[in-house]
């Protein structure tokens, strides 16, 4: 099974930036995070996986 089946990159993207005791309404400083320490290649397959939902 590829990336895209598996949602490897979402799952990832939750497990790294997304913690249940975090203030969402700082939703756009996670994204800023994310934008700043991963690779073009992961958002791409991110962008990719979040599309298929």
């Amino acid at each position: 099974m590829n990336d895209e089946m598996n949602f490897t990159t979402f799952k990832y993207f939750l497990e790294c930036y997304f913690n249940p005791s975090a203030n969402y309404d700082e939703l756009d400083k996670l994204i800023v995070d994310f934008n700043s320490f991963e690779n073009v290649g992961q958002h791409k397959k991110l962008h990719s996986e979040l599309l298929v939902l």
